[in-house]
């Protein structure tokens, strides 16, 4: 399965005004299809903790069906 997503202005500007200035490089945003911030993981949480996350977020949009996890 693959997604493509277009990250483009408007969301890089909701996930500033949204969310604190970031520490340090490499943080993670989990953002639902209309741009808004869900939720911000700082560097040290690892890509595959936010794995259930982002499931969730793709199960309530429709956007995957639970048999295909």
């Amino acid at each position: 399965m693959v997604i493509e997503f277009i990250f483009d202005k408007y969301v890089q500007l909701n996930v500033l005004e949204k969310t604190e200035p970031p520490s340090w490089n490499f943080w993670k945003y989990l953002i639902d299809p209309n741009g808004n911030v869900i939720q911000a993981y700082s560097p040290q949480i690892n890509v595959r903790q936010v794995y259930p996350d982002i499931k969730k977020l793709l199960i309530q949009y429709n956007l995957i069906d639970k048999s295909e996890l």
